[in-house]
């Protein structure tokens, strides 16, 4: 039998949790406490068993008369911090690895025009892709690269970068057109006169290049910004890469030239520095063709005379506002005379 004084103890305990005690015996349904055994009238108190199970009837237990916890206002301001710091130190690596998923899709497109070019060499007696009819950009009439190399690649689309899309932003250049073309192709190799012993020619012969796997084929370029309401599907980026290594605000160093009427490919001049119709002659025209050497983050692709494909570094990480990042010159060998470049001069 259940001694009183310890009922009265579970009567105070079920006060302070806030709830009502209940003791299942051999009884036809639960005793409450309150109500029943300590009831004046009550005769329940001698006949509940000893021993029996006490549970309770409210679904949980707490402190009816203490506050409910929350966070506090510095509380918050830790947990914003650290997610805060953790942020700052995630983003950029997602950003870094979607930048480098990029590059591999570009390092792609370069290889299968590597591949293209490679095969139209087979069928034009082993001689790269002219400028034009002579070799020389200043000669008529002009030839597109990438119209010549559509029967091979049958695809426009990998003429494009997704880390390339909108042309130079520096300067006065053309600000935020997008690109719809985005390798340049190295006008040495298309037969321009260059170094003391290439003159011009229709193509380079695949016999006249003595580094092939120095030798750039096709750069990633800084982009042509296409004229309004125009589509210029046809057009061809060609680049000069002379003299020093550094980042030149004159464009000097650096040179692009794109196609002046991609319709029209005997006009005179066909190989354009001028900027396309509907852009101001003051912008940079000269860069649309340069190459881009910071395409990705510190990096450009490179497709080499041999096929292969690589990524190399500018060695101007901060160029002067308003001027191109260089392209790197060491044992690299622009002008495919076999005498390969510096840390300061282009070969």
């Amino acid at each position: 039998m259940f001694n009183i004084a310890f009922l009265k103890k579970l009567q105070a305990r079920s006060h302070f949790y806030g709830g009502s005690l209940s003791l299942f015996g051999n009884c036809e349904r639960p005793i409450h406490l309150e109500s029943d055994l300590f009831s004046p009238n009550s005769a329940l108190v001698n006949v509940i068993p000893e021993g029996n199970r006490i549970t309770s009837t409210s679904s949980s237990l707490y402190l009816a008369n203490s506050k409910r916890s929350a966070f506090t206002l510095i509380e918050m301001l830790v947990v914003i911090a650290i997610i805060g710091m953790l942020a700052a130190i995630l983003f950029p690596v997602f950003a870094r690895a979607r930048e480098n998923s990029r590059r591999s899709s570009c390092q792609s497109n370069l290889k299968q025009l590597g591949i293209g070019i490679l095969q139209y060499t087979q069928d034009y007696d082993e001689r790269y892709i002219p400028n034009t009819k002579t070799g020389s950009i200043a000669d008529t009439p002009a030839i597109s690269w990438t119209v010549a190399l559509l029967p091979y690649t049958k695809s426009r689309e990998i003429l494009r970068c997704a880390s390339n899309a909108t042309s130079y932003l520096g300067g006065n250049a053309f600000t935020g057109t997008a690109n719809t073309l985005n390798y340049s192709y190295n006008a040495y190799m298309g037969g321009q006169a260059c170094g003391t012993t290439l003159t011009a020619t229709p193509g380079r012969s695949l016999a006249q290049i003595v580094l092939p796997s120095q030798t750039p084929l096709l750069v990633e370029a800084v982009g042509i910004p296409y004229a309004p309401g125009t589509d210029l599907v046809d057009q061809s980026l060609l680049f000069f890469v002379s003299g020093a290594v550094k980042a030149d605000p004159t464009f000097a160093v650096m040179q692009g030239r794109a196609l002046n009427n991609p319709a029209n490919l005997s006009a005179a001049g066909p190989w354009t520095g001028n900027p396309p119709t509907g852009y101001p002659a003051g912008s940079f025209a000269i860069t649309m063709g340069a190459p881009g050497a910071n395409i990705h983050f510190d990096c450009a692709n490179f497709l080499f005379a041999d096929g292969h494909v690589k990524s190399l570094k500018t060695p101007v990480l901060n160029p002067p506002a308003s001027t191109l990042a260089p392209v790197p010159g060491t044992d690299l060998d622009y002008c495919p005379d076999g005498t390969v470049g510096t840390a300061t001069t282009y070969g």
